[in-house]
């Protein structure tokens, strides 16, 4: 998904809060979009819709891709729970994202998480401090 077609498919609040990482992921060749709202106890995005308040990933994966078959989860394939770009996720059963060893599983953070690395660009094309 290519981050200059976003506008208009994504409410502003959720926009404000994306970090794009300068740099891009080594594996994957583009960069994750981090998100800079409220975190889960196991490090996913949190936001409100309708009083209910999903994972960030999946909200974005709807509003950009469509709907996530049913009974599949999102593995994220650049191993970061705050990144929210769709090309670093894929539709997975949990059979296999807990073969791939990612599965969460109620699994509580230990360390504080990198939320707002050096260089970071906002998706409206600013640095990620302004």
């Amino acid at each position: 998904v290519n981050i200059s077609r976003l506008e208009g498919r994504l409410p502003p609040r959720i926009t404000e809060l994306i970090c794009v990482a300068a740099e891009p992921h080594p594996k994957l060749g583009t960069a994750c979009w981090l998100y800079q709202g409220r975190l889960n106890r196991n490090g996913y995005g949190r936001v409100s819709i309708h009083g209910r308040e999903p994972v960030l990933h999946r909200v974005v994966w709807q509003l950009l891709i469509g709907m996530i078959p049913r009974g599949l989860l999102l593995d994220h394939l650049c191993e970061t729970r705050h990144c929210c770009n769709p090309a670093h996720l894929e539709p997975v059963t949990p059979r296999e994202n807990t073969r791939r060893g990612r599965a969460v599983l109620y699994q509580v953070l230990t360390r504080p998480l990198d939320r707002q690395p050096d260089a970071c660009l906002s998706l409206e094309g600013g640095t990620g401090r302004d």
